[in-house]
């Protein structure tokens, strides 16, 4: 006869048998404890209850948390196992994972097999995955990055990526095999598409070598975070980017070759401080050595084909700008977008500003005969007609690149590339010249 202790003993072994989902457990590299059941060739990642419910896969288990590397190959303490996959629910509900990396030689992931790790950044997988299952991803609401060393998408199932706003994530993928992850969903979804495997160069510099250093150029692999900062020398100092960003030192992410050079400026004490050739000044003057605060000034045209705004800058506060409503031929300036018609215009910069020149189309009977010409030969613009008079170029977007008195009837001005450009002689329209 069974006495009843032994029979309550059996069916508590056999309880505790049926619940256990797994043939050992063992700690990975990365410092967390994962299960495994042997399949055959090698073994697969599973959650450790075979709860009726994924939910309950961890119930009387601790979750892995923070990084968690999934290794290449386990050992039991006996044996060593090829890790080939990751089984269905494996990571379900795992809310402290902040990264996942498939070691090279997972071949599949699972249905739901990272589904509902809400805190979940960052996943990396290798290049020998070949599919993904129903769900595997489903409700990651934290992710950012994917990274997928293949150069072949992986075959996936439903919905992968089902709840994730995928157009704020970046997919980081094998060198150029961005156009064959953007041509199949769902990794056509994501808001960047990334040569992850490509090395980009960034080139950091400054606008006069003697002013300032720079550090943080280079190359780097694409998608690299990297850190510029700016080092004025004595006697100078950082104003900002050439972007307009006064960030020092500043982050960028290097999706592809860039150049980034900052703008140092010398300041002298109690004397006038001049721009020396850089575009962002005019003439200011400074009493201390403290950076002035910048202000943006933007003069745009309300007619482009009629004329052009003059005089967009990034400038300190207190700047005396001149800003210039330019008419082409067969317009006519009228008046700036906030009723004053002085042009050329002249004012204090004490916040960001925005103009608008206003123009008019000029009749047939009031365009004004012109004594002067304008022709091209290569990268010389040259203007006849002309002596006595006033003769600035400028490039389209109203920048000033030449100003003279010609004190000659001929003036051939060299402009530095292709496009178009704007020729003006004394007060009147300028004229549009493009350059091959």
């Amino acid at each position: 006869m069974i006495k009843r202790g032994a029979i309550l003993l059996l069916l508590f072994a056999l309880w505790t048998t049926a619940v256990r989902a797994y043939d050992f457990a063992a700690t990975v590299p990365s410092g967390q404890t994962l299960y495994f059941s042997l399949v055959a060739g090698g073994v697969q990642v599973v959650y450790p209850n075979a709860g009726s419910t994924p939910a309950n896969g961890w119930v009387s288990y601790t979750q892995p948390t923070g990084a968690l590397t999934v290794p290449a190959t386990i050992s039991d303490g006996n044996n060593t196992y090829s890790v080939l996959s990751l089984g269905n629910h494996a990571l379900y509900g795992c809310t402290g994972l902040t990264s996942v990396t498939f070691a090279e030689g997972i071949t599949s992931v699972g249905n739901s097999a990272v589904r509902l790790c809400t805190s979940l950044n960052t996943i990396t997988l290798p290049s020998s995955l070949s599919s993904i299952g129903d769900f595997a991803f489903v409700d990651d609401s934290a992710l950012t990055d994917v990274w997928v060393s293949s150069p072949v998408p992986p075959t996936t199932g439903n919905n992968i990526f089902y709840n994730i706003a995928l157009s704020a994530c970046t997919l980081h993928v094998a060198c150029n095999a961005v156009a064959a992850y953007s041509a199949v969903a769902p990794w056509s979804g994501f808001g960047a598409l990334v040569d992850a495997g490509c090395t980009v160069t960034v080139t950091a510099q400054a606008n006069y070598a003697a002013r300032g250093t720079v550090s943080g150029g280079g190359s780097y692999n694409a998608g690299t975070l990297v850190t510029l900062a700016a080092q004025p020398a004595a006697g100078c100092f950082f104003a900002c980017w050439q972007d307009g960003d006064t960030l020092n030192p500043r982050i960028v992410n290097a999706l592809s070759n860039c150049s980034f050079t900052a703008m140092f400026f010398r300041v002298q004490r109690d004397t006038l401080w001049l721009a020396e050739g850089d575009t962002l000044y005019l003439h200011d003057t400074i009493h201390d050595t403290v950076p002035p605060t910048f202000f943006r000034l933007d003069v745009t045209s309300g007619n482009t084909a009629l004329g052009v705004g003059v005089g967009s800058a990034l400038l300190p506060a207190g700047t005396l700008a001149e800003v210039c409503g330019l008419p082409l031929e067969g317009g006519r300036f009228v008046c700036w977008s906030d009723g004053s018609a002085d042009n050329p215009r002249r004012l204090t910069l004490t916040a960001n500003t925005t103009l608008q020149a206003v123009f008019e189309q000029l009749s047939v009977t009031a365009v004004e005969e012109v004594s002067w010409q304008v022709s091209v030969s290569g990268r010389y613009v040259t203007i006849s007609g002309i002596t006595g008079q006033q003769v600035r170029v400028y490039d389209i977007a109203g920048r000033q690149l030449y100003d003279t008195t010609s004190q000659r009837d001929t003036l051939s001005v060299r402009v530095p590339a292709a496009g178009a450009y704007l020729v003006r002689v004394g007060e009147g329209p300028a004229r549009k010249v493009m350059v091959n």
